[in-house]
């Protein structure tokens, strides 16, 4: 290559990354203006939500349904599963776990077996056709909406529980996530 060559390909590339300078500042300056503007990308609007006031974490205790379905097993008082969860490293308005509650009701009512999913459904149809133990927890898993609740009886293919606000609720066997007993 010569060096008359060499200068025309050094002046081509200056001019390339010169070019593409320009160009990138140009497009960024356009997005810049379009930001600025009241149009928005959907990220942006995602933020928004996050700014939305939280609901408060705080369940009262006679609502907070682990709490309740242990303390009304029979035998232990709302502060001895309190004191008992507390040790366990339960936090005051936080809701318990169903294998927390599983931990609590072994050491306090004696129960020995936790099963989910086909495992709880076919318990609770063998269940359905003997009778319940007199010591059960039966829950469901749908996220902040799951629940635990004392099943009391059988209408068909579902079970008949009770809970904080009242007995005679029921829930179909298939929506019962997890049988503790």
């Amino acid at each position: 290559m010569t060096m008359k060559q060499r200068k025309s390909f050094g002046s081509i590339c200056a001019i390339a990354c010169a070019a593409a300078t320009i160009i990138t500042f140009v497009s960024c300056s356009q997005e810049d203006e379009y930001y600025e503007s009241d149009m928005f990308t959907r990220a942006e609007s995602a933020s928004d939500l996050s700014r939305l006031e939280a609901p408060p974490t705080y369940i009262p205790d006679a609502q907070n349904c682990g709490l309740w379905v242990l303390a009304n097993l029979g035998g232990a008082s709302m502060e001895t599963v309190k004191a008992i969860a507390e040790t366990k490293g339960w936090e005051e308005g936080d809701r318990l776990t169903n294998f927390l509650v599983f931990d609590i009701a072994q050491q306090l009512h004696g129960l020995s077996t936790h099963v989910q999913g086909l495992e709880a459904w076919n318990a609770l149809i063998r269940f359905s056709s003997t009778a319940l133990p007199s010591k059960i927890i039966i829950y469901t898993d749908e996220g902040e909406e799951s629940h635990m609740a004392k099943p009391t009886g059988f209408e068909g293919s579902n079970v008949i529980y009770e809970d904080y606000s009242g007995p005679g609720k029921t829930w179909s066997i298939y929506r019962v996530f997890g049988v503790m007993y």
